[in-house]
């Protein structure tokens, strides 16, 4: 919840801000995503940014965020670079937060169907399996202090190659 003043007017950020529960669109932040999958750009996704604000526990984690999408034939990736609100990152949120992710992502395609973790790029990566085919991955990137959590389907396995092509 937005603390607000006793009018009921909403407390203020300092100028260029947000005020607390209200995450922005930082396009710069698709930078640590690489510039191309198999030869394909990664572009920026504003609509998918619009639609995960529209989530408030979205909005009440994440200060900025960007989101970035490849696509070549049947194969797709959406990778979302996230910076968590000031003090929330902790290990507990990021696994709270991947299951949130993962189950929102894979109720479309049949539920999760397993987790694991890999070493992908010198990153620890997490990785989540939906019952129809599509994969998660989860890195946080403690340099610029974001997560970057990617759903990808198809045979070229672009989910992959963006958390193995990350910079930071």
């Amino acid at each position: 919840p937005r603390p607000e003043q006793p009018s009921g007017v909403p407390v203020l950020s300092a100028p260029g801000t947000p005020p607390p529960g209200v995450a922005v669109e930082d396009p710069s932040l698709i930078a640590v995503l690489p510039a191309a999958v198999a030869g394909q750009p990664v572009v920026l996704e504003s609509q998918a940014f619009e639609d995960a604000i529209a989530d408030p526990a979205f909005a009440a984690n994440v200060e900025a965020a960007a989101f970035g999408v490849v696509v070549a034939g049947n194969d797709l990736s959406s990778a979302m670079v996230a910076r968590p609100v000031h003090g929330a990152w902790s290990e507990t949120w990021f696994r709270d937060w991947r299951e949130s992710y993962d189950d929102g992502a894979c109720g479309q395609a049949g539920g999760v169907a397993g987790h694991a973790e890999a070493e992908l790029g010198g990153r620890t990566v997490f990785i989540g399996t939906c019952a129809g085919g599509a994969h998660t991955y989860h890195v946080y990137l403690e340099g610029p202090n974001v997560i970057v959590s990617v759903t990808s389907v198809g045979e070229g396995r672009f989910g992959e190659q963006i958390v193995a092509g990350l910079r930071e």
